[in-house]
């Protein structure tokens, strides 16, 4: 298995790398790829086939071997729906089969039906091009195994999230101060009417006045001294914090490059 090993020889331990690299080695073997997907991805494809038929999904199988399996929207899958049974521990726990949008298992793309148009008439499930991008999953299935992909693809989704997180994150911060300052105003200081002092002077020096005019003294009046401050700081933080676990994903990468049509990372 070339794509398991570096040049060296030594196993190459980047197992998304592999996985990713088996798919493109199976999708250039024309048919014989197929039947090996196929072969690969039968455990898990038949499980969800099981799952979305007992949602209530109708399916349909394209040339290149894919299912789709539309669903009632806001349908739920339970253990017992698929086992038969109760599990035997803990409450039933019901789930959507189908993820957020729409996700594949094995060959197998359970995606919920398309939402009634305006008038409510029923829409017909028509993407090719997500079809083509969800095509190539089904070989990263089979690349990968159904033991390994789920991990990896989750590992994958973590490490886009926490990526989007950290470059795209926005920390909005709104301040308002309200500041009310309590003063105390005691009013003019001094006597309520205008005195003057007559100031004495002499005549001894030619020029000078006997007298010099009286001095008129005013009333002071203060300013209102500050006795009390009341601050109110209102603060608003907004934190938005994206996490599209597609656009760093390299399962999602693969898929788009090959596909050609589908942008994985404009999806939400």
């Amino acid at each position: 298995d070339a794509a398991g090993r570096h040049d060296n020889g030594w196993p190459n331990l980047d197992r998304a790398a592999v996985a990713i690299e088996r798919a493109d080695i199976l999708m250039a073997a024309g048919q014989d790829g197929r039947d090996h997907r196929d072969a690969e991805n039968y455990p898990v494809t038949y499980i969800a086939l099981v799952v979305g038929l007992q949602a209530g999904g109708t399916a349909t199988r394209d040339d290149n071997g894919l299912i789709t399996v539309l669903v009632p929207r806001d349908t739920t899958i339970s253990f017992e729906d698929v086992l038969g049974e109760a599990p035997p521990i803990g409450e039933e726990i019901a789930t959507l089969p189908y993820g957020k949008g729409g996700t594949t298992f094995g060959n197998v793309f359970i995606v919920p039906e398309p939402r009634p148009d305006h008038q409510g008439n029923p829409v017909v499930f028509d993407d090719p091009d997500l079809l083509g991008h969800e095509n190539i999953h089904t070989f990263q299935w089979a690349g990968a195994g159904a033991l390994e992909y789920p991990a990896l693809y989750i590992s994958e989704s973590a490490k886009s999230a926490v990526h989007d997180a950290v470059e795209n994150s926005s920390v909005d911060v709104d301040v308002d101060v309200d500041v009310d300052i309590d003063t105390y105003d005691a009013g003019p200081i001094g006597p309520s009417r205008t005195p003057s002092i007559d100031i004495p002077g002499g005549g001894w020096i030619p020029g000078v006045p006997v007298g010099i005019p009286s001095i008129p003294l005013p009333r002071f009046d203060p300013p209102p001294v500050p006795v009390g401050v009341d601050v109110d700081l209102d603060v608003d933080v907004e934190v938005e914090v994206p996490l599209n676990t597609g656009c760093d994903n390299r399962f999602e990468q693969h898929a788009d490059l090959e596909d050609g049509h589908y942008d994985s990372c404009l999806v939400e």
